[in-house]
């Protein structure tokens, strides 16, 4: 039985949200900057979201390929 992309995409979204988790616990940060880190960590959440979103699309057209 093989990986799955989608399933290594998901398991690497798993480990950044739960890093991210780690840092907002770990360091109390003034209004402006936690503003700037919250912009920063949705970019990161958007960008996690296309890869598992291209993983998914690379996947279904490898299974084509197999069965064409």
């Amino acid at each position: 039985m093989g990986v799955r992309a989608e399933d290594v995409c998901l398991m690497m979204q798993h480990v950044c949200k739960a890093a991210i988790a780690l840092l907002r616990e770990s360091q109390p940060l003034s209004e402006e900057l936690s503003l700037v880190q919250t912009a920063k960590l949705v970019a990161l959440r958007r960008s996690l979201e296309d890869m598992v979103t291209l993983y998914r699309a690379y996947e279904e057209q490898e299974q084509k390929r197999l069965h064409a």
